[in-house]
């Protein structure tokens, strides 16, 4: 709550930067594959590399802090700051709990064999979803400043 005070110019320039970097990388994903493809990064390593990926991934800590917001907002005047301590612990658990779930469900014989014998239609498919998400940010960016201006 105490963001959205900085005003929306803010959050519709992160609207425009974040929905076109989203578009790029999905044109990419879009137009990747073929015979020649490299060696997915990762590809040795996968629990390492996974892990490295998850937490030094900006964007996620953005999205788990306004998920968090959301999901604590109506109950802000029950709340007090002695209960931080065991709200962060929850999340923790939480965290720690959805990673064993995501290791245990990606590294089973039958994803894997699943993402290797169809990578490429995947990969465009999640290409394809990451272009409609960066427009449709890039869309209520433009409009949310047309409507202010």
């Amino acid at each position: 709550m105490g963001v959205s005070q900085i005003g929306p110019l803010l959050f519709e320039a992160l609207g425009l930067v974040c929905g076109a970097y989203l578009i790029v990388l999905g044109w990419r994903a879009l137009r990747s594959g073929g015979a020649d493809r490299a060696e997915p990064v990762g590809a040795r390593r996968p629990l390492a590399a996974g892990v490295a990926f998850g937490l030094t991934n900006p964007k996620a800590y953005p999205v788990a802090a306004a998920m968090f917001t959301a999901l604590t907002a109506g109950f802000a005047g029950q709340l007090a700051f002695a209960d931080a301590p065991a709200m962060m612990g929850a999340a923790f658990l939480g965290f720690l709990a959805a990673d064993v779930v995501l290791i245990a469900v990606a590294g089973l014989p039958a994803a894997r064999r699943l993402f290797l014998r169809h990578a490429d239609v995947i990969t465009r498919v999640v290409g394809a979803v990451f272009v409609l998400f960066g427009a449709k940010s890039v869309a209520d960016a433009a409009l949310s400043f047309s409507r202010r201006s």
